[in-house]
């Protein structure tokens, strides 16, 4: 199963090219990861769209500028539940997602709407051991 595609939408959904910030599509990026996540058993590839799903959606954010509540508790949902996933794969699996989950949250310093406190909770949880 080919990740790229799937990528592209992603990005298109959480990181839109147009100067609109109201141009973002949850809806989409959701229905993006849980196709890919039907049509894949590959649980490390299905781990690293949704890291990029948040990635995308951050760099929006730092990008464009404050959003809004929707957009960044969508986010947060997804990170948790990327979150669970990363916990999910073997021991061994998780250090790279761990540091790409690390970043984000450090990004996110200074984002309102709660984004960065919510990211930090989740984190700071799955992770105790930073």
């Amino acid at each position: 199963m080919r990740v790229q595609p799937f990528k592209k939408r992603l990005r298109a959904a959480l990181n839109p090219d147009a100067v609109g910030k109201d141009d973002y599509d949850l809806v989409m990026a959701r229905r993006t990861i849980r196709e890919f996540s039907q049509a894949t058993s590959d649980a490390e590839a299905i781990v690293d769209l949704m890291i990029y799903a948040v990635e995308c959606g951050n760099r929006f954010t730092i990008n464009c500028g404050d959003i809004d509540e929707d957009f960044y508790d969508g986010l947060i949902e997804i990170y948790a539940a990327t979150i669970k996933k990363v916990l999910q794969l073997p021991k061994n699996a998780r250090s790279s997602f761990r540091k790409r989950l690390g970043k984000i949250m450090e990004s996110s310093d200074g984002i309102g709407w709660g984004y960065h406190d919510g990211l930090c909770d989740h984190f700071d949880k799955a992770f105790p051991e930073k």
